[in-house]
């Protein structure tokens, strides 16, 4: 009869893995891609509406109010899509933010007529980034307090 390691009780091992907060390399490599993604649409979206939102007057206040509640509808659909827990999002927002603000960075030294000239760049990446910030956020409110570091 063979000897298992395993005690009787034992968690499956999926989900030992997430409560031990570990993740796999594709898991790291999905969440980078998705960060990725959103830096690229949010990116976009600066150089098409940027004109029009960045006035530093209602248009701009609104976008900027707009990011929260963005930011925990896509926490959400990023956890179901990925069918990750949504209590669990720390650890994958804060792969996608890292990505996102290297490219938004990166972006904005060496390539700002990505945003569509330098007077919207700074503008865009601020917005990118407080954006990003509310992802954040959301994925702290959806953990309801529970993070481990």
């Amino acid at each position: 009869m063979p000897i298992s390691k395993a005690t009787p009780n034992a968690m499956p091992r999926n989900a030992a893995a997430m409560e031990d907060g570990e993740m796999s390399a594709a898991r790291i490599g999905l969440f980078l891609a998705i960060g990725a993604v959103f830096w690229f649409l949010a990116a976009l979206m600066v150089r098409f509406a940027g004109p029009m939102a960045f006035d530093v007057g209602l248009r701009h206040l609104f976008l900027y109010a707009a990011c929260a509640p963005l930011g925990f509808v896509s926490t959400w659909a990023i956890a179901r899509i990925t069918a990750t827990p949504l209590n669990a999002m720390v650890g994958p927002m804060v792969i996608m933010i890292t990505i996102a603000t290297f490219l938004d960075g990166a972006a904005l030294v060496w390539a700002p007529a990505l945003y569509g000239g330098a007077a919207i760049a700074a503008h865009g990446g601020a917005a990118i980034l407080w954006g990003v910030g509310c992802f954040f956020v959301a994925a702290l409110v959806f953990a309801g307090g529970r993070v481990r570091a």
